[in-house]
């Protein structure tokens, strides 16, 4: 039989563990700079996903305008690796057209691409009410 005198001395409100001083200064930065490395995660991982959606829309693009024959107008409206953008009226005298149809065709491509940027997140969501807020979404981690 076990003394009572040694219940209460020994194991009573955890006399048999070690005690570890609780600094409540050390806990609150620890859980900020884990906050902060978690949100940094979130951050690259969502400006990761944006790219990808961006990328994925400009080759489907790219496909299409290879499918209409009019790939040197994309070429030329979206340059390769961030080139040189040249004036529409330069577009259209090396592609034998008039600067307003270079317009109208830089206007055309750039709807293109926003439907295309909404199909492509709209396959990221369950509801489609929430295309427009995980547009916003893209746009700024994109811009910050």
């Amino acid at each position: 039989m076990v003394r009572r005198e040694f219940l209460t001395t020994q194991w009573k409100r955890g006399g048999r563990v070690q005690h570890v001083p609780l600094d409540p200064t050390a806990a609150e930065c620890q859980l900020e700079q884990e906050g902060l490395a978690q949100g940094a995660d979130e951050l690259g991982y969502d400006r990761a996903w944006a790219r990808s959606v961006l990328e994925r829309v400009r080759e489907r693009l790219r496909t299409q305008a290879d499918a209409g024959s009019r790939r040197a107008l994309f070429d030329a409206l979206h340059p390769e690796g961030g080139g040189e953008l040249e004036s529409y009226e330069v577009i259209g005298s090396r592609l034998g057209m008039s600067e307003g149809a270079v317009k109208l065709a830089a206007f055309r491509l750039r709807q293109r691409y926003r439907d295309l940027i909404r199909e492509e997140v709209a396959q990221t969501v369950a509801d489609p009410g929430e295309v427009d807020d995980e547009i916003r979404h893209l746009l700024r981690v994109l811009g910050g």
